[in-house]
């Protein structure tokens, strides 16, 4: 399952859509694949938290990462060399891209996210495109704040907050209750989960169930515009958890305590599509968010079709493709 990647392919001999082109550039083939963009989440990363973060909600303790919180694995860029070694040989099928090699290097650009397991997941997939020929990966300095990937960075003045808290209370009746209430079996999947699947528990531990977690909805002033709190989104976070633990290949005693396998899995992650529905795709969200990283979507695909550059295109004229490397919620949205 690549849930980790999105792909614009440009077919960009559709010249109809700009009327500035050439009568020559309007007479190459309708099928030639001239130019590719690619907006990737990062590989499989460590929780965001500490263990101790999620241990209130679990009987027993969360397993422990060989990485700092939120940080690409070792396995993860494994993984993400693999995608780039498939990618290059897509691209190479479609005659973008040399089979093997250096030339084509030249025409990649890559920008990621200023996050370590941004940046890393960037090196990992241009070593699998282009082994041993040290493509740059371009990224702001770890910690600050990109505004390609973020929108609270990007400038953006109209954001009504206030509307995005009417948007979501519009869509689940004007009462969070009701998500919990919607979600039910889902959560009660999960919490009997986190509680030891019926199995004694091996520790003393005493636990917060995921239906004793308050619920809310208010503004915030991150990229998120406005917040949902309550047994959903904290539901949303310990589910990703496990798909951590599952995609980062540990053992299956290990993953939600040998209680979640890829079917159990599946379905818990229903929560953290939830969530995510809410949260990022209702739609007055969902534009503002989006709207800075999409515009420069669109003139990096225009700089390539009309063959003249752009000064707020990413990439660079002659390029034959961009690879942008954020996170879900860039996707999501």
């Amino acid at each position: 399952m690549r849930f980790s990647q999105l792909c614009f392919l440009a077919w960009v001999a559709a010249f109809s859509l700009w009327p500035t082109v050439s009568a020559a550039q309007q007479s190459r083939s309708d099928d030639e694949l001239r130019y590719v963009v690619y907006l990737s989440r990062h590989g499989v990363r460590s929780p965001t938290g500490k263990p101790a973060q999620y241990a209130r909600y679990s009987a027993e303790p969360w397993p422990e990462w060989d990485v700092p919180p939120g940080y690409l694995t070792a396995h993860g860029f494994n993984l993400m060399k693999l995608f780039g070694a498939y990618d290059r040989e897509f691209l190479a099928s479609e005659g973008l891209l040399a089979p093997s090699g250096c030339d084509d290097a030249e025409r990649i650009t890559i920008l990621a996210d200023s996050d370590q397991r941004t940046r890393e997941t960037g090196k990992a997939l241009a070593e699998g495109m282009f082994p041993g020929c040290n493509v740059e990966v371009h990224a702001l300095p770890e910690g600050t704040r990109d505004p390609l990937f973020h929108f609270s960075g990007a400038g953006i003045s109209n954001a009504d907050r206030t509307l995005a808290v009417a948007a979501i209370s519009g869509r689940i009746g004007n009462d969070v209750n009701n998500l919990t209430a919607a979600y039910r079996l889902q959560l009660e999947a999960l919490d009997r989960v986190l509680s030891g699947c019926g199995h004694a528990s091996s520790t003393a531990q005493q636990r917060t169930s995921i239906f004793d977690v308050p619920a809310s909805l208010a503004p915030v002033s991150d990229d998120h515009l406005a917040e949902l709190k309550g047994p959903l989104n904290t539901a949303s976070t310990l589910s990703e958890n496990f798909l951590l633990e599952y995609t980062q290949g540990m053992p299956a005693a290990d993953v939600g305590w040998g209680c979640v396998d890829g079917t159990t899995l599946r379905n818990l992650m229903q929560l953290h599509a939830a969530a995510a529905e809410f949260s990022q795709r209702t739609p007055v969200i969902a534009r503002i968010q989006a709207s800075n990283l999409l515009d420069h979507i669109f003139q990096a695909m225009k700089q390539q079709v009309t063959a003249k550059p752009i000064t707020d295109a990413p990439g660079k004229l002659g390029d034959r493709m961009l690879l942008l490397v954020g996170h879900d919620t860039n996707i999501s949205v």
